[in-house]
């Protein structure tokens, strides 16, 4: 996704990410190695991947949008048959994002939090990857 398409929560998120060069540490490339909805098919893990499952605008009961409410989930894929570094990104990138004060375009910042984990395995051509992060919940006043 380019980032003309990207609302200033994805924005506020990828700027948060891509600013620790302690979770660029483990990845391939560095900061570069973190990406909207999917990777690109020339990127070697480990990388992240950041895409928004869930945003509901809360309204005021005369109907003025108080805050934006969103769900992102944010994980490291590596290719190992073990999950230790995975795990250490997904440590990395929960440094990076819970409780953090993410600075949103056109918006005052309320809070973010990880709701809850994600880890999972997947198997594609018989290489071995794995994904951990978690699922994190930022709010924004307009």
């Amino acid at each position: 996704m380019s980032a003309d398409h990207w609302n200033a929560l994805d924005a506020a998120v990828f700027a948060q990410l891509t600013g620790s060069s302690a979770l660029g540490a483990f990845l391939n490339g560095g900061t570069t190695g973190v990406f909207y909805g999917v990777a690109p098919g020339t990127a070697v893990p480990p990388y992240v991947v950041f895409n928004q499952q869930a945003g509901v605008p809360r309204h005021t009961i005369n109907g003025a949008i108080a805050y934006e409410a969103a769900l992102y989930q944010v994980k490291g894929i590596t290719r190992s048959p073990s999950s230790k570094t995975a795990g250490q990104i997904a440590d990395a990138i929960d440094d990076v994002l819970d409780n953090a004060a993410l600075t949103v375009s056109g918006h005052t910042h309320m809070h973010t939090r990880r709701t809850s984990d994600v880890k999972f395995v997947e198997v594609d051509a018989g290489e071995v990857y794995q994904h951990a992060g978690a699922m994190y919940r930022v709010l924004a006043h307009p």
